[in-house]
């Protein structure tokens, strides 16, 4: 018998309202600067994470930025403290959006589901703003701990953490993340996904972070912040958090960042 849960982007939509459940659920404080790469998508207040992957360009989730204008957002980088001024932060506009051509269409649930966004103009590269390596060629990196960090929710509590949070996670082989996944009506596993999830603390995966936030291995990023089951975070739903797979999209970010 299957599941009745809901999939659901890391955004879930109650009574007419877009919420963001940011969860890093288990998570510990980040030492300041511990990610330079990681960035914060922000309108009046921050929504989305992404990653700093070149001084001009951030990778995040396509469903972060479907819809929006090069005005409705700026990014922010060298953040640590979202409430106060951090010694190297830096508020940025925004002047190209590019979403994958097929976001949302093809195979897998919520596929395709990355974009880049374009700087108005390059970073100050310091130790708390630092582009990092996309993830190359075929490793799944299957059986790792990996990081993954944002500002999101520590707890039930609608509160957003000001200070950046980070959980170390397993990454799981597809196989057997889709296993895990079985019991839920049209959650499909492709090879443009990429699964964490702690069985020792499994509320540090059932809902882990920003939309379009980072899953790092080894110093390189290797996944966006895609989409969870709905009700993360809960003691019902241990099922794995999904991530936009790098290294399946790592052709398709280099030629829109570095077109020929």
């Amino acid at each position: 018998m299957k599941d009745n849960y809901a999939l659901r982007t890391f955004e879930c939509i109650i009574d007419g309202i877009s919420y963001y459940l940011d969860r890093i659920i288990g998570g510990t404080t980040a030492v300041e600067n511990a990610h330079p790469h990681q960035v914060s998508l922000k309108s009046t207040s921050h929504f989305c994470g992404g990653s700093l992957i070149d001084p001009e360009w951030v990778l995040t989730a396509a469903h972060c930025v479907d819809g929006a204008t090069t005005s409705s957002f700026k990014v922010v980088v060298g953040e640590h403290l979202r409430n106060s001024k951090d010694k190297y932060d830096e508020e940025i506009a925004v002047s190209q959006i590019i979403m994958h051509e097929r976001y949302n269409d093809g195979s897998g649930t919520f596929a395709n589901d990355v974009a880049v966004v374009k700087l108005a103009k390059p970073v100050t590269l310091s130790p708390g703003v630092q582009p990092i390596t996309l993830a190359s060629g075929t490793r799944d990196f299957a059986g790792m701990r990996c990081i993954i960090s944002g500002w999101g929710r520590t707890s039930s509590s609608q509160t957003l953490p000001n200070a950046l949070q980070e959980v170390e996670i397993n990454v799981l082989s597809n196989t057997d993340c889709q296993s895990r996944m079985n019991r839920v009506s049209g959650a499909i596993i492709t090879n443009s996904h990429i699964c964490v999830f702690d069985d020792a603390k499994p509320d540090s995966a059932a809902c882990n972070g920003d939309s379009g936030g980072p899953l790092v291995c080894d110093g390189v990023v290797v996944g966006a912040a895609s989409w969870v089951i709905s009700g993360c975070g809960t003691s019902g739903t241990k099922y794995p958090s999904v991530y936009a797979r790098v290294t399946t999209f790592e052709s398709w970010i280099k030629s829109k960042i570095n077109p020929l």
